[in-house]
């Protein structure tokens, strides 16, 4: 059994999201799952849980870290769903949900 890095929360959540993105950029935004996310950042389904919340909340963190880091495919991305204005924000109902977690 191969033992676990014990990472700081800044970490962990930088994995995480790192591995989310990387996925969304190769698929879609809306298709990633929390499992492809937790094999992906070599962690356990419940910790990525823990830090994007459950899976509609998760796809707005990724969101929200695309435009915070530009990643522009997946901004396109959230711009088809009608989700991100063209000034490169969540709208604002979405952005209160993030906040909120």
């Amino acid at each position: 059994m191969k033992k676990r890095k014990r990472l700081n929360p800044d970490e962990r959540f930088e994995q995480i999201i790192k591995a989310a993105l990387c996925l969304a950029e190769k698929t879609h935004f809306y298709y990633i799952k929390m499992c492809d996310v937790a094999k992906k950042a070599k962690c356990s389904e419940a910790l990525v849980r823990h830090y994007l919340g459950r899976a509609a909340v998760m796809r707005l963190h990724v969101l929200d870290q695309a435009i915070k880091r530009k990643r522009e495919v997946i901004i396109k991305q959230g711009q088809q769903w009608d989700l991100i204005t063209p000034k490169g924000r969540l709208r604002s109902k979405f952005s209160e949900r993030i906040k909120s977690v």
